[in-house]
């Protein structure tokens, strides 16, 4: 199992690595965006779509919002609320509700519990990439920021 921290923002790739980990704590002010759409980059939306919902995904992705601590709570974005000062207790709270199981058997059990979407978002990504423009693209996004 693999344990994301959001504190402040986490946006692009950053919210990409917080989607995929296994449990995902948000700390006051704690924000995600996925904005590549926003520039014509596909990264990791199936996955997404997966542990949010469909529906939550698209408005998301094609909106490319900021989505608060509250509301990434309340669609499984983030798996729980945690103060800074309480940060430490809650990460070995995880550690502990797991320790003893089988590293092989917890493999198992997140593999056959995630979507196989990896090769697919991977495809998506390097389509997304090489379609010509993507540096304008990026620029224009930039700037409108």
């Amino acid at each position: 199992p693999t344990v994301a921290v959001v504190r402040g923002g986490a946006f692009g790739a950053g919210a990409d690595l917080v989607a995929a980990c296994t449990f995902r704590l948000a700390l006051p002010g704690a924000r995600l965006r996925f904005p590549g759409f926003r520039f014509g980059l596909a990264l990791g939306t199936r996955a997404l779509a997966a542990l949010i919902g469909q529906q939550a995904a698209r408005e998301i992705l094609l909106s490319g919002e900021i989505v608060d601590r509250d509301r990434a709570l309340a669609i499984g974005l983030c798996t729980a609320a945690v103060e800074e000062s309480a940060l430490a207790v809650a990460i070995e709270a995880i550690e502990a509700r797991y320790a003893g199981l089988e590293p092989a058997a917890a493999a198992l059990a997140l593999r056959n519990t995630q979507p196989a979407t990896a090769d697919a978002d991977l495809a998506d990504l390097v389509r997304s990439v090489a379609r010509p423009g993507v540096h304008a693209r990026i620029a224009a996004y930039r700037s409108a920021a």
